[in-house]
């Protein structure tokens, strides 16, 4: 039960939601959402169903079924090299680190890569 702790993390990162905005919307308490988050507590299913309504998320991508997720705001496509080099860096330790803020993680690849640019 790990991975929906980290799935509902990611929807919840992505939509730029604090645990606490996060818990208002769902009607719940702040410090539930941590627990659901750290996997210290099973997630009930009327949680999971209003996570999935409310953010246009499909239920199996939360439970860990590998389905494509789906942003309340916009439906985005991605390339086959795209795919490949996602799934490639979501084996890597930095990849947690990108998904707590990752506008932060690509603003710094675009300038590492500019400045290798600049080197040649």
């Amino acid at each position: 039960m790990k991975l929906i702790g980290k799935r509902i993390k990611e929807v919840r990162v992505r939509e730029g939601l604090t645990q606490t905005e996060f818990g208002k919307i769902l009607h719940i308490e702040k410090s539930a959402i941590s627990h659901y988050e750290n996997s210290e507590r099973n997630i009930p299913l009327d949680i999971i169903v209003k996570i999935s309504e409310y953010f246009n998320v499909d239920a199996n991508y939360l439970l860990g079924l590998n389905n494509p997720i789906k942003m309340k705001s916009k439906e985005v496509k991605l390339s086959n090299e795209e795919v490949e080099f996602i799934m490639e860096l979501r084996k890597t330790r930095t990849y947690q680190n990108i998904m707590i803020n990752p506008k932060n993680y690509a603003r710094l690849v675009e300038l590492k890569i500019s400045s290798y640019k600049m080197k040649l």
